[in-house]
């Protein structure tokens, strides 16, 4: 598919993220608009089936990496097993969400690639063929408009969480998933033995639609 439009979503104890779809919803929107292919990739373990889901926003092919040295991100996992996927599709796009794994993995991704990064994206468009993201500067008092140098492929940018629109395009859909080997580094420095997790009930903040909070002043 080279080209085209790749996304990378985040899939955790189980099931995606809701920023996976917000990512795929936007991508089914940029490949549109450049007249392109769409395509996801998906990392992770027991992954199985499940990535047949993003069919229903619109992306038509899912490349999964399902391993177990994958279920927890890892930069030195993750990053040598997306560079080798993508050095085969050649995408145009790529984005990712800017979550607190997408804004390390994002960096360094573009880095391996040698290729250039907008991170915290909120909005993206094509003018005359050319890929644009805008993104806030000095915490949001105002905004910037990016594009890419034409040496610098793929055009890697992070979606920032809560911004974009996760669009069902036809719940009955459902995406043509292939199986692809991880090129995992078998001297992995660092794994994780044990994740210690929150008391059941509780909302991840990155992910919450409204939050209400108070200082003193109140």
């Amino acid at each position: 598919m080279a080209g085209g439009v790749c996304v990378i979503t985040e899939f955790q104890d189980g099931d995606f993220r809701k920023v996976s779809y917000e990512v795929a919803s936007e991508g089914k929107r940029v490949a549109d608009a450049l007249g392109c292919e769409l395509c996801a990739i998906v990392l992770g373990s027991g992954i199985g089936d499940k990535a047949a889901v993003l069919g229903q926003y619109g992306v038509p092919k899912v490349l999964v990496a399902d391993d177990e040295r994958l279920a927890n991100y890892s930069a030195e996992a993750y990053v040598p097993v997306l560079s080798e996927i993508l050095k085969d599709l050649e995408p145009e796009v790529l984005l990712l969400p800017a979550s607190l794994n997408g804004k390390d993995l994002g960096a360094r991704l573009a880095a391996h690639l040698d290729t250039g990064l907008a991170m915290d994206c909120t909005e993206f468009k094509v003018e005359d063929g050319a890929f644009k993201a805008k993104r806030p500067l000095f915490a949001g008092k105002c905004f910037g408009w990016y594009e890419w140098d034409s040496s610098a492929r793929p055009q890697v940018a992070s979606c920032r969480p809560n911004v974009f629109e996760k669009t069902v395009v036809d719940e009955g859909a459902s995406a043509e998933v292939s199986q692809v080997t991880p090129a995992v580094p078998d001297d992995l420095k660092v794994q994780v033995v044990a994740v210690e997790k929150e008391e059941a009930g509780k909302i991840d903040l990155t992910e919450a639609e409204i939050i209400v909070s108070g200082g003193r002043g109140m």
